[in-house]
């Protein structure tokens, strides 16, 4: 017995997976070069991040009778994104983390998406964020967790972010 109004259109599938196709390869999450800029060693330890948010503040404003309509008002410059290091039994991260937390210290990131066919990154996924700061959550430890490794996370607060060719968003 069959349904009433079911079809199969195996062309509508192909012309679907050949549009998919035709847009390339896919960017994976962990294809990603995260660089500190004067503490480019710890590059190989970042082991999660995220790509910046980019908006404009919403304005809302309402009409005769209610009707609303939402703007688009100032840009937002700034704004916060999580960051998970691999520690290493010399205690680097922490350490790295904890001195620039002391000198107040300002820090410049560079960010990048790579892959094996485009090892520089490509343009529109090269980010530069300015003036940040990185703030460490406590760190898990259990003596259970026996082949865990240690992985400090926290937050990066930066105050501009903008591609790498100096193009703004």
């Amino acid at each position: 017995m069959s349904i009433a109004n079911a079809k199969g259109d195996i062309k509508l599938l192909k012309r679907a997976y050949d549009q998919h196709l035709a847009m390339g390869e896919g960017a994976v999450s962990s294809n990603f070069e995260l660089i500190i800029k004067g503490k480019e060693k710890f590059s190989t330890l970042v082991q999660a991040t995220q790509i910046p948010a980019f908006s404009r503040e919403e304005i809302e404003t309402f009409a005769p009778l209610g009707v609303q309509f939402t703007q688009q008002g100032s840009y937002n410059n700034s704004g916060e994104m999580s960051i998970t290091f691999k520690e290493v039994i010399s205690g680097a991260v922490l350490e790295m983390i904890r001195d620039s937390v002391a000198k107040k210290e300002y820090l410049t990131l560079e960010l990048k998406l790579i892959c094996e066919s485009l090892p520089n990154g490509v343009e529109p996924l090269r980010f530069r964020l300015s003036h940040c700061f990185i703030k460490l959550d406590a760190t898990d430890l259990s003596v259970e967790d026996r082949t865990a490794i240690v992985k400090p996370s926290g937050t990066i607060r930066y105050n501009w972010a903008e591609l790498l060719s100096g193009k703004g968003y």
